[in-house]
């Protein structure tokens, strides 16, 4: 073999190990996903195979029908509540736009504290989910309150350390997303309500996973529309005599009541388990 062959060779050697690793790496992340996405339609297989060898087939053309039903409504009040969620933070920036454009461009600035957090603790709400619905399916009481109790720890943990940051280094973080000075100063300004936001909201984004793990998405949309509600009067009543501090109180409002009213209906999920099983 001559230099020029062998030399051309060693690259088709080395990039084999080269390629078995980009071919690792997506198996190691995409593996997981699969297994867990597979989970969903082998329960639905399962609830098909007994009603499939159970006599006549109008048991399996129940099954099909329930599924269907079920789709129906999970998703439809999901829609809704969306909706409502939505139409609250579309209210937020109408009404930040009318006090003009720097208040609209702080309070959208501001928001992105929000989304963070959101996304941030979004781990542990649908940590709730799986366990929840885990622990409800297998009737396990212990097991239900136990990730209700540690999931909501954790977030609320979370959460603290979200609130803590913005408070110390809120500011900084302001003078990183712009460099406009009226912005800046219209967002330090109502800082405040970005550090409180985190502490208060939490209980609603955990909450919902606890709900939505248990299927309860009739009293998700419930608490959601009164609470978006809630904000639009309050907003409306408070925003023309405090400006746009009236209207920060009524996102925490909103915020807070989403937590409130479904911690209120909370005994619903943990009732769902009889007594004798925890």
């Amino acid at each position: 073999m001559s230099a020029m062959e062998y030399s051309s060779a060693i690259p088709a050697a080395s990039g084999r190990p080269a390629q078995w690793h980009r071919h690792r790496r997506v198996l190691a992340l995409a593996f997981p996903i699969v297994l867990a996405n597979l989970t969903q339609p082998l329960l639905s297989a399962v609830d098909t195979a007994v009603a499939g060898h159970l006599p006549g087939p109008a048991y399996l053309g129940g099954v099909a029908l329930g599924g269907v039903f079920f789709n129906f409504v999970f998703w439809g009040f999901g829609f809704l509540r969306t909706a409502c969620l939505l139409a609250a933070f579309g209210w937020f920036a109408h009404a930040g736009a009318q006090q003009g454009d720097v208040i609209l461009a702080a309070n959208a600035l501001l928001l992105n504290f929000l989304t963070f957090m959101a996304y941030g603790l979004d781990g542990f709400a649908h940590a709730a989910e799986a366990l929840v619905g885990a622990a409800l399916g297998a009737r396990d009481g212990r097991a239900l309150r136990s990730a209700i109790r540690v999931s909501t720890l954790w977030s609320v943990l979370g959460a603290a350390l979200f609130s803590l940051v913005y408070a110390v280094a809120g500011g900084a973080i302001v003078g990183w997303l712009t460099d406009q000075p009226a912005v800046r100063e219209a967002a330090r300004h109502d800082l405040v309500w970005a550090a409180l936001l985190p502490v208060v909201s939490v209980w609603g984004f955990q909450f919902d996973g606890v709900f939505i793990g248990a299927t309860r998405t009739r009293e998700l949309l419930l608490t959601m529309a009164f609470s978006a509600i809630a904000f639009w009067l309050l907003a409306v009543a408070l925003q023309p005599r405090w400006g746009n501090p009236g209207l920060w109180f009524a996102m925490l409002a909103f915020m807070a009541l989403r937590g409130m009213t479904l911690g209120l209906l909370l005994p619903r999920v943990l009732h769902a388990v009889p007594p004798r099983a925890a």
